[in-house]
């Protein structure tokens, strides 16, 4: 099992913080517990309801031109725009900008058949220097980081997304939150944020639409939440 982790990083499979074990992983959850607080969250609250704006304006275009929505195309827009927002403080827009770069190399980033040679053969996989993750979509977004850092010790950059936080985290502490952890991190944020969680809310909305009865649940219980708060602007 030790060999194979060993060989799965040698091809690059780290996903940065979630790597961490022991002393390193408790230095690391101390200065990188708060990108990911509810206080921060509270202060991009602000970034979601943009995301959440430029959806509601679709939906509406779709509406009135009687078009066909795809589900799953439709809840990956959603989830690259909040990961390029709230992540890395970039206006994806992909609901009008469906062919921009930030979204064309996060769906190039995971290629399946990399992961079945490092999943049934990670000797080949090594021995031909295969990388996990797509070398352009990658280098895409090493260059994301790499601009982040530079923009931060220029002074031009102090913004309320994860990646400030983390790019504070490695200017205060380079030695814990390395430029490879960073680098690595900003790559989880896109398999996890993007590929994991349209997944997920995909499969969701599918169950939503077979089981009616539990569609009709969901829908009372956000009623009587927004019933209970009056007003959209105070739910948080």
């Amino acid at each position: 099992m030790n060999d194979h982790c060993r060989l799965l990083k040698a091809a690059g499979v780290q996903v940065g913080i979630a790597d961490a074990t022991g002393e390193n992983w408790r230095q690391i959850k101390r200065i990188a517990a708060n990108p990911f607080s509810m206080l921060n969250v509270k202060k991009q609250i602000p970034m979601f309801n943009d995301v959440f704006q430029n959806m509601v304006n679709y939906l509406g275009k779709q509406a009135d031109s009687k078009a066909t929505v795809d589900g799953t195309d439709f809840i990956k827009r959603i989830a690259i725009d909040m990961i390029g927002y709230v992540g890395f403080n970039i206006k994806v827009n992909s609901f009008n900008n469906p062919q921009s770069e930030f979204l064309t190399q996060a769906n190039n980033l995971v290629e399946v058949w990399r992961f079945l040679l490092l999943a049934l053969i990670p000797q080949l996989a090594c021995f031909i220097k295969m990388k996990a993750w797509n070398p352009k979509a990658e280098e895409f977004f090493e260059m994301i980081g790499k601009k982040a850092v530079e923009a931060r010790s220029m002074g031009k950059s102090k913004g309320k997304d994860i990646l400030g936080a983390l790019v504070k985290a490695n200017e205060d502490e380079p030695n814990v939150m390395t430029d490879e952890m960073l680098k690595y991190t900003l790559i989880n944020l896109i398999v996890d944020g993007y590929n994991t969680i349209a997944d997920a809310m995909t499969t969701l909305l599918y169950l939503l639409a077979v089981y009616p009865e539990v569609q009709t649940k969901a829908q009372d219980e956000i009623d009587s939440i927004f019933e209970e708060k009056g007003s959209g602007k105070n739910l948080m």
